[in-house]
């Protein structure tokens, strides 16, 4: 017997066999664990997770940090007895009812390095400086990570490793060349202030070049320290390296440096230059927007439709010979429902442009795609909201709380958990 899954060219194998399946994210289920808010009642672990097994739902995405420096210097730094104490309690429930999970070890690099400020005599390293080996920045990250692959290296709750979520929103920030500092790009892509006070310098960002150094360093120490060889993924955005050129030319060309830096990017959705080849797996996240013309993303010629632009990544991943893992997907233009209440045939629309469609047409062109194409991992956002997002670090959920953030696991979005359910069933 093996731990977790691993890459067999472009396959994903369990136990020395290719393993197909349709889980879920939940992003917030390892914080309702370790502490409670202040405005919000979430059902024991045990119940959520009872539910997520009766469904037949075995792979979970799951986060272990936070976008902010408050929130890891609350609930990490200053309480690791705690913060590995929940991690330990989680994990150990999903093994019991033989569920894994993608181990997101962190949201952002940006909360997480400015602990740098609490072991830098009150100074904040930048991102700039995460790939060197000499400087605090890269000791924060490698710390943290060697002790969560060495405490759970021989765990069977852990499937797959990943660090960071997307980085057009939390990450992306520390890095793309087009961005400023202050948000005056975008006012919601920023630095943000230092933890000591003051701003950062344009020179603080990571360049494409410290990025892919990081990249390669991140997924080399996982693999070092388990022995099982898991997949590590990067924490990709909704699409891959090929998103550029497609959007530019139609075609799977990756992208190149030129295409990466300094590209205004109307949709704040810049590409990595080769995003994915340290990684095990090509990672994507994929919702409706991605497909049409008006976000700026892609497809200057004309919208695809939501299966095309599946099967445009299954095959990129191919052409890399690695397999596809879409690591979000759902039905509506930022993935979650439209409201808890309505009914599957409710309209949403698509972005900027496009007629209404149904969440229930989406996501059965959606788990079509997946089976037609063969994409051997897929995760529907989200079983119980976007609860973190909304969280700060008080534990206080934003109210109100965002309309398109409702959960699957409510009542009216059974048709989506029967369509997964039936998929799996069908694919096993």
């Amino acid at each position: 017997m093996t731990m977790g899954l691993q890459a067999v060219g472009n396959k994903i194998y369990r136990n020395g066999a290719p393993w197909r399946h349709v889980g879920v994210t939940h992003t917030a289920l390892f914080q309702r664990e370790l502490y409670s808010f202040a405005n919000y009642t979430y059902p024991p672990l045990a119940t959520d997770l009872d539910a997520i097994q009766a469904r037949g739902i075995k792979l979970l995405k799951i986060a272990f940090g936070w976008f902010d420096y408050a929130s890891w210097r609350d609930y990490y730094w200053n309480a690791k007895p705690a913060y590995w104490a929940a991690a330990t309690r989680v994990l150990d429930a999903m093994a019991a009812r033989d569920i894994m999970c993608v181990a997101n070890m962190g949201l952002s690099l940006t909360g997480l390095l400015q602990l740098t400020y609490l072991t830098n005599g009150g100074v904040t390293v930048p991102p700039s400086r995460i790939a060197d080996k000499t400087s605090p920045a890269y000791t924060i990250w490698a710390d943290y990570i060697t002790e969560f692959v060495t405490r759970y290296k021989n765990h069977p709750a852990i499937g797959m490793w990943t660090f960071g979520n997307e980085v057009s929103a939390k990450l992306g920030n520390e890095y793309h060349s087009s961005w400023a500092v202050d948000g005056t790009f975008n006012s919601a892509i920023t630095l943000g202030t230092k933890p000591e006070g003051g701003s950062y310098a344009p020179g603080d960002k990571m360049g494409p070049a410290v990025y892919q150094q990081w990249m390669q360093q991140f997924t080399d120490l996982c693999h070092s320290l388990d022995p099982w060889a898991r997949i590590v993924l990067s924490g990709n955005p909704v699409g891959n390296s090929f998103g550029v050129a497609q959007r530019r030319t139609a075609n799977l060309t990756a992208d190149s440096y030129a295409d990466w830096n300094g590209r205004p990017d109307t949709g704040s959705k810049p590409w990595i230059a080769y995003r994915d080849q340290a990684c095990d797996a090509i990672c994507t996240h994929c919702y409706p927007l991605v497909a049409r013309t008006g976000d700026g993303q892609w497809y200057s010629d004309g919208d695809r439709t939501y299966g095309q632009h599946i099967g445009y990544q299954k095959a990129w991943a191919d052409q890399a010979g690695k397999p596809l893992v879409m690591a979000e997907f759902g039905a509506t233009r930022y993935g979650s429902m439209v409201d808890p209440v309505s009914s599957p045939g409710a309209l949403t629309t698509l972005g900027t442009i496009g007629s209404a469609v149904t969440e229930e047409s989406l996501i059965t062109e959606a788990l079509t795609a997946i089976e037609s194409n063969d994409i051997p991992v897929a995760l529907c956002w989200n079983w119980d909201g976007q609860d973190l997002v909304d969280a700060n670090a008080n534990g206080v959920i934003d109210s109100p709380v965002e309309p398109y953030l409702w959960p699957l696991n409510h009542a009216s979005r059974t048709y989506i958990l029967d369509a997964i359910q039936a998929l799996n069933a069908r694919r096993a």
